[in-house]
């Protein structure tokens, strides 16, 4: 959602200077740091790509926990200083968050801009498909929060039995208690 947001940003910009007479040069492509899992779902693996495409994005990926690529992308680019992030309230850690706040003091300092903070779940679900924004084909198998494959099964509360006795999943938008929404995620080994 929030490279969707971005795009929108991006492409505006691209327009203003395309009808400005002094406009020489486009927007530089966002660039997007991906954490991936150990061992990531294809279908994510998938959709990073169709995002990187769709979106003209510059994509970095590393692999461990989210302190470590934040010190690695700060190491690559000391430019940086502040990461826009997909943080809500309702995520681990992130009760106490403001929209504009450095990183903790052990981690490396870049602001952390958080614009979908106060967003639910529902708010999200809305966004994506009132706007037929695209997502990761997990979704639509139940799956609410997606992690590692060892990591996340679908949400048990969008658990169907059908009328041939088949066993799936509603899709992750039908979920109506978002406090739910990381049912389908078990404890990590590793940190992130």
């Amino acid at each position: 959602m929030v490279w969707s947001l971005c795009h929108c940003r991006q492409f505006n910009q691209q327009q203003s200077a395309a009808s400005s007479p002094l406009a020489s040069e486009t927007c530089e492509p966002i660039v997007a740091l991906y954490i991936r899992e150990c061992d990531p779902f294809q279908q994510v693996e998938d959709f990073i790509q169709e995002s990187v495409e769709r979106y003209g994005l510059s994509l970095l990926t590393v692999e461990g926990s989210y302190k470590d690529a934040l010190a690695w992308l700060i190491k690559t680019d000391p430019s940086i200083k502040g990461v826009l992030m997909g943080t809500r309230r309702t995520d681990p850690h992130a009760s106490d968050l403001v929209p504009f706040v450095m990183t903790d003091g052990d981690w490396p300092q870049v602001m952390r801009v958080n614009p979908i903070l106060d967003f639910t779940y529902s708010d999200i679900w809305r966004f994506l498909r009132d706007l037929n924004v695209p997502y990761c084909s997990l979704y639509d198998e139940g799956y609410t929060s997606l992690g590692g494959r060892s990591t996340t099964v679908p949400n048990p509360a969008l658990h169907s039995t059908s009328s041939s006795s088949s066993s799936s999943h509603l899709p992750a938008y039908l979920l109506s208690d978002g406090d739910r929404e990381r049912d389908g995620r078990m404890k990590s080994k590793t940190p992130r």
